[in-house]
């Protein structure tokens, strides 16, 4: 499974300046309708991996750090508890992962977390069951360390459909299988270093992936250009000698 997401040139965690980008939402790939339990609380949801348009970003790729989005690209939903509507439009702040806002935990999502998200990223994502991987990123923010992760029980669980008619019961065993093996002391799995965060106090808050694959050509500088073209002078003029001298 192949999605148009995000290129980069450079991107510092650092940066003074925050990144944001403004996009519409156009709706979830391969959603499914789930039941989930967050202590007393149910929740109704859509799972799947978000889909977005962009409209705007900046700084763009003028201005330092200098990057580019593309024009559609996908996320999974990071905050449970907040909402978004079909077509609409939203300004989020690019942060680094670590540093995301979890209302769920009421904190930010920390080191230890966003690690094993990188892990979960790097190991699965691209699988076809995005409703399971969408689910497996809510075990990983929403849980108690301390209780383990098991998304059949603890803190946030799975549950079985509200409604058959409509909700979809997630495969809880394929998704325990993943968080086992992340979450093994003798992992050695890829990790997805370049997964950040969209954030915004109202709406969702999403993880993309910013791949420096996709980066666009550099544009030479102008003194560069000038020098390219007085060499190219210099060909022609030199192949123009040659034919004369024939």
């Amino acid at each position: 499974m192949v999605f148009a997401l995000i290129g980069v040139l450079a991107l510092s965690a650092g940066t003074a300046n925050a990144a944001s980008v403004t996009a519409t939402f156009t709706g979830v790939e391969n959603e499914e309708a789930v039941h989930l339990r967050y202590g007393a609380q149910n929740l109704y949801v859509w799972a799947g991996l978000y889909k977005f348009e962009k409209l705007s970003i900046s700084p763009d790729s003028t201005e330092n750090p200098a990057f580019y989005m593309d024009d559609v690209f996908g996320g999974y939903c990071i905050d449970i508890d907040q909402r978004i509507s079909f077509s609409q439009t939203v300004t989020w702040v690019l942060k680094p992962l670590e540093e995301a806002p979890v209302n769920l935990l009421h904190s930010p999502m920390g080191a230890d977390k966003a690690t094993l998200l990188r892990r979960l990223w790097g190991s699965y994502f691209g699988d076809p069951h995005s409703a399971e991987f969408q689910v497996a990123v809510w075990e990983l923010l929403a849980e108690d360390p301390a209780n383990g992760y098991d998304v059949t029980s603890g803190r946030f669980y799975a549950t079985v459909p509200y409604n058959p008619t409509y909700d979809v019961e997630v495969d809880r065993a394929m998704i325990n299988s993943w968080l086992d093996a992340i979450t093994s002391p003798t992992y050695s799995g890829p990790e997805a270093s370049v997964i950040w965060a969209l954030t915004n106090g109202v709406t969702q808050d999403f993880a993309v992936l910013i791949e420096t694959g996709g980066q666009p050509p550099l544009i030479p500088e102008p003194l560069t250009v000038a020098t390219v073209l007085m060499g190219c002078g210099f060909v022609v003029r030199y192949a123009r000698k040659r034919t004369s001298a024939r």
